[in-house]
């Protein structure tokens, strides 16, 4: 008899987010990111850097779009030469408690050509870390930064500027708080960011963040000293911070808290495995598998009595809603 060989290939055709992060080193990650730049700053521009000086961003803008699970990160500057050499690229970094949930960085310049990038450093996963899980002690040097260097689509000379835009999407951004809810109470998410953008060059002229918070998103107060620390509000939605003139690299700021109401399902793909089998006879048989996982608040238990109570206050005997629409978050 003949044999026929089959060839197995199994490879994973998308990741959205990696690991799984408890609230207490969900809460340290800003934190430890600015302990890492401040130890490992010197080595990232040695190691990376082959001309640290010859670019400035003569200003930068970073928009922070919050979704109902996820965060859309849009940042735009000028880059310009400022030394005789020629430049045909630059570093981009993004700092752990971005990198380790960022999807694909997108890059364009201001002529609407996408722009080519390597990853000269990764993150690991939080699952590959040794945490001591009774004090989330950590080793500072395995939240390291994701590195990318990015091609421009042209040279630029002596006093030459680029307009680039950069645009990623963070997967798991926010934690319920408190983990368990009534059932009649909308869910509240934390959500951290630093105040600074994590540039390799200096600023010339100004350096904004900016955030927009979704349109059924509102902020709620929390005791917390990070609680919209620096944040000027412009209205419910719109929360702005910016520095001007001769603003230093590698520098994240400070931690900055948004506590608000997210009363959403916070389900993600953990990821997605695609498995191909192919025969000697050419025939291919694909089979894919979704790892879906939910981070929302978990709903207090509640019995029939609970139940009835809810329905008498909210419906009316005819059965039509009288009260306000909840959306409830299942776990």
């Amino acid at each position: 008899m003949k044999l026929i060989y089959v060839t197995f290939i199994r490879f994973v055709f998308f990741i959205y987010v990696h690991g799984k992060l408890n609230i207490d080193i969900f809460e340290k990650l800003v934190n430890i990111d600015i302990e890492y730049i401040n130890v490992y700053k010197n080595d990232i521009e040695k190691k990376y850097m082959k001309k640290p000086n010859s670019l400035i961003y003569e200003h930068v803008s970073k928009y922070i779009n919050l979704k109902n699970n996820y965060v859309e990160i849009v940042i735009k500057g000028k880059l310009k030469n400022v030394q005789d050499t020629l430049v045909e690229n630059f570093l981009f970094l993004l700092p752990y408690h971005e990198a380790y949930q960022g999807t694909n960085l997108y890059a364009l310049d201001d002529e609407g050509n996408v722009l080519k990038h390597n990853i000269l450093k990764d993150t690991k996963d939080i699952e590959e870390m040794n945490i001591d899980p009774f004090n989330d002690d950590v080793d500072l040097s395995h939240f390291n930064l994701r590195v990318y260097e990015i091609i421009l689509s042209r040279k630029l000379k002596l006093e030459e500027n680029v307009l680039v835009k950069l645009s990623y999407t963070l997967g798991q951004p926010y934690f319920p708080y408190p983990l368990e809810i009534d059932f009649i109470n909308k869910q509240n998410v934390l959500f951290y960011l630093s105040s600074k953008i994590l540039l390799p060059y200096q600023v010339e002229k100004y350096e904004r963040i900016e955030i927009n918070l979704c349109e059924a998103c509102d902020i709620v107060s929390l005791d917390d000293a990070c609680f919209l620390k620096g944040l000027k509000k412009i209205n419910d939605k719109n929360y702005i911070i910016e520095y001007e003139h001769n603003i230093e690299s590698f520098n994240l700021g400070n931690k900055i808290l948004l506590y608000f109401v997210c009363d959403y399902n916070l389900g993600y793909f953990e990821k997605v495995i695609k498995n191909i089998n192919i025969s000697s006879l050419g025939y291919i048989y694909e089979k894919e598998e979704y790892f879906l996982k939910n981070n929302a608040a978990k709903i207090n238990k509640f019995d029939r009595y609970i139940l009835s109570d809810y329905e008498s206050r909210y419906t009316s005997p005819g059965g039509s809603n009288t009260g306000e629409a909840i959306n409830v978050s299942f776990s």
